[in-house]
């Protein structure tokens, strides 16, 4: 088979993609890819093709999708792509828009003209995936027949029991944040939908009301991060004296293992969001058996409810936060049995090796049908 990806060619959402693909010799696999490229050295049997606004570059795209027999857009969603997809592709060439987040799946349920436009464009795709219940509950009434769940899951190595070499950036990391007796690790990308903002004014109420300062919140910044908005939490943190329990760590691209390693040495996973997929930044924590703070949103409480998980949701008000961090500061530890059944869950549900073994199996059923 021959499959066309469309997506980015950095971070760790697509890296278990390309890594499975490396060795999967059943298929020819080639990337479409605009931006960063962190992984054409490590991937040699993946053809990787940069999209420019240039002739010679879109003549190549342009081959590639005629030569595809499943193309798997992932993450982007750029109309202008799709639409050349759509109309370029060969007639019996399967195309699975997988959607990654909450963002286009509820502009497409808007009645607007973006609306109008991406249903024309669903009508001649043949699948819509989605990764998690949030975004399919999003989706399911209007394309319930095109539409399938499969939780992705987190890559190997977080599964593995042997001990990998730990790059010297994650030990001085470590290293910086030992004296604290007290660490919340923050994982996110700095958008506006995420709430680093309340977590900092949380934090400024907590300092006000208490005596023990002994912690800290690591922001720990993701791939794609707004640089305004990090200059505003910067600003934020200085002006309300927090510097000594809030930092906000820039990073290069870190390994699997050197990430397992951080949450080794942290104490409680964060996650303030107003909407979200199922991210890894939920997942890895309950398999370190971690506690968890996390947002009152639908995608959470639907994971919830699902996996009997009994997690910690909070308003997403800087009240309520400050609460919960000062129960975890004073010593409030959550049940051994509640981390056990929370690990459990995560190694049967969301090990990514063997998910995408499931959803292979059903794509190349359906392209040689």
């Amino acid at each position: 088979m021959k499959l066309l990806l469309i997506g980015p060619a950095h971070g760790h959402n697509i890296e278990p993609f390309l890594d499975y693909f490396n060795k999967d010799n059943k298929c020819f696999t080639e990337i479409a890819y605009s931006g960063k490229n962190e992984f054409s050295t490590k991937y040699k049997n993946i053809k990787f093709l940069e999209i420019q606004k240039k002739i010679p570059s879109l003549i190549s795209l342009t081959k590639s999708i005629r030569k595809a027999d499943f193309i798997w857009i992932h993450g982007g969603y750029d109309i202008k792509i799709i639409t050349l997809i759509v109309f370029l592709k060969k007639t019996k060439t399967k195309i699975n828009l997988n959607f990654w987040g909450e963002v286009v799946p509820r502009r497409i349920t808007t009645k607007s003209f973006y609306s109008f436009i991406y249903k024309l464009l669903i009508k001649r795709i043949d699948f819509l995936q989605c990764n998690w219940y949030g975004t399919y509950n999003i989706l399911e009434k209007d394309f319930r027949n095109k539409l399938n769940m499969f939780p992705w899951g987190m890559e190997k190595s977080f599964f593995s029991q042997q001990t990998k070499e730990v790059s010297l950036e994650a030990k001085e990391f470590v290293n910086k944040i030992s004296k604290y007796k007290v660490k919340f690790f923050f994982p996110k990308s700095t958008s506006i939908y995420a709430k680093h903002d309340l977590v900092i004014e949380a934090a400024h109420l907590y300092n006000q009301k208490n005596i023990n300062k002994d912690y800290v919140i690591i922001f720990w910044l993701g791939n794609s991060n707004d640089e305004v908005l990090i200059s505003k939490y910067e600003s934020s943190i200085e002006k309300y004296k927090l510097k000594d329990n809030i930092i906000i760590q820039r990073h290069s691209f870190l390994n699997f293992s050197d990430i397992k390693f951080i949450w080794e040495n942290v104490d409680c996973g964060i996650n303030f969001v107003t909407i979200d997929q199922l991210s890894t930044s939920i997942l890895e924590p309950m398999l370190m058996k971690k506690e968890l703070i996390i947002s009152d949103i639908d995608a959470y409480r639907l994971f919830n409810t699902k996996y009997d998980l009994n997690l910690n949701l909070t308003a997403n008000n800087n009240e309520a936060i400050c609460k919960k961090l000062k129960l975890f500061i004073d010593g409030s530890n959550i049940d051994n049995s509640v981390l056990n059944h929370r690990k459990k869950t995560i190694e049967k549900e969301f090990d990514f090796d063997k998910n995408i073994e499931k959803i292979m199996e059903f794509y190349s059923a359906k392209i040689s049908s």
